[in-house]
């Protein structure tokens, strides 16, 4: 059930407080979802939650976009380096509310570090809208446990045989 790489959707995983899922399947994951049209949206408070180094250093080698909001002293200091010469550890740690420092590429090329400034939600809370919301992307979206599984299984027996006639070939 493989996709031609022409044919594959573009798709962007959001996971917040990613350090309570943060393995070492994250390395693998941020070094090859490019070439899979995945893109990864992760955030958390502050890097000393990510507890192994190794899983920081690959965000940081595979990362294209860094957004940080008011950093504490720790993470200001990790992140220096990143943002350095445009922004400081002291620029980091003494944003304003709603201010953020951003490191990105542009046509694959750096762009010099630059802050922004985003608004607070403006629209009041409506618990309907968001049980709505919520219905109509598990209407499109969702399907039962059981068939989810059955596809993810064929998922990987089909990788496994792909795996396994390069295997042969080779």
């Amino acid at each position: 059930m493989a996709i031609p790489e022409g044919k594959r959707r573009e798709f962007i995983l959001y996971v917040d407080e990613f350090q309570s899922l943060a393995t070492q399947s994250f390395v693998t994951l941020l070094s090859e979802a490019r070439k899979f049209g995945l893109s990864l949206v992760l955030a958390n408070q502050f890097l000393a939650q990510v507890k192994d180094p190794r899983i920081v250093q690959a965000i940081f080698g595979n990362v294209a976009t860094l957004v940080c909001f008011r950093l504490g002293q720790a993470d200001a200091e990790l992140m220096e380096k990143e943002f350095a010469p445009a922004f400081g550890r002291f620029d980091l740690r003494n944003l304003p509310n709603w201010h953020a420092c951003v490191r990105t590429l542009a046509a694959g090329q750096v762009v010099r570090p630059f802050t922004l400034q985003t608004l607070p939600e403006a629209t009041p809370w409506d618990d309907a809208l968001a049980q709505a919301v919520r219905s109509g992307s598990q209407r499109r979206y969702g399907r039962p446990r059981r068939v989810a599984e059955k596809e993810i299984a064929r998922s990987f027996r089909c990788r496994d045989d792909e795996e396994g006639e390069e295997q042969e070939e080779a």
